[in-house]
């Protein structure tokens, strides 16, 4: 079963049809045992950074999509999902998961 993570801030519809249409079993969730019960986890995401973090961090998900890495589960993120599992992100100054070395530079605005 794959997991897609809902924090409130991914475009879980899409993410979970093209899954299924794929073939593969999935549910859309923000429950701490099913994600950490999951064979696979995709992490989606549209918004910003800071409030993913907080999100992610209110629902309890930071630290089971953690745990998930040191088990060695595999992880997709998508958009916002890849940028939060960096260090850090310029947009406004958010510190992230920390999972990969690296940091999200914001684009100029002009």
């Amino acid at each position: 079963m794959i997991a897609i993570i809902d924090y409130d801030a991914g475009n879980l519809a899409s993410v979970e049809r093209a899954v299924s249409y794929l073939g593969f079993k999935c549910i859309v969730t923000n429950d701490i045992k099913t994600i950490a019960g999951s064979e696979r986890i995709i992490f989606p995401g549209v918004g910003a950074a800071g409030a993913a973090m907080d999100s992610l961090k209110r629902l309890g998900l930071d630290s089971v999509i953690k745990q998930a890495v040191i088990d060695g589960k595999p992880i997709l993120g998508i958009c916002l999902g890849t940028q939060i599992i960096m260090e850090y992100s310029e947009e406004n100054e958010t510190a992230c998961l920390k999972i990969i070395d690296g940091f999200v530079k914001a684009f100029p605005p002009d």
